[in-house]
């Protein structure tokens, strides 16, 4: 059985999906996509990653940790704040699988407030524009 936070379950009793707590699952597609993406990478063009919803971290973190060499810079993994014990409980655990350099941040993120979705476009954006070998500062 998945293990979510108190505040997790409880909003996952209230949404769309019926209380099945999809934050706290592995789905077969963010595997598929996890592969994907770390495919699609090249550190010729070191990339931000931003899993939107992210969950258990899986799709960003797996990319992340399978990219080439040096085409990540950082990963940004967002959800709801009952979601994110989990999340930057796996983002720590998995600290050791990033290459060295990759910044790896957790956020809040909720669609329905413009501010919220605002924040992490400009956390992103900011992420994007760091200075080559520089890097973005690390920290979950």
């Amino acid at each position: 059985a998945p293990v979510a936070s108190a505040g997790h379950a409880r909003d996952a009793r209230a949404s769309a999906d019926g209380g099945l707590a999809t934050g706290s699952t592995v789905w077969d597609a963010g595997i598929v996509l996890a592969r994907l993406a770390a495919s699609s990478l090249s550190a010729a063009a070191p990339s931000v990653l931003l899993d939107l919803g992210s969950g258990t971290g899986h799709v960003g973190l797996t990319a992340a940790a399978c990219a080439p060499p040096g085409a990540v810079a950082a990963v940004v993994l967002t959800d709801l704040p009952a979601v994110r014990p989990l999340l930057e409980e796996n983002a720590e655990a998995n600290r050791g699988a990033m290459p060295a350099g990759v910044a790896v941040r957790v956020r809040d993120m909720r669609w329905e407030s413009p501010e919220s979705v605002a924040a992490v476009a400009r956390e992103v954006c900011g992420l994007r524009r760091a200075p080559p070998g520089g890097g973005p500062p690390g920290g979950v």
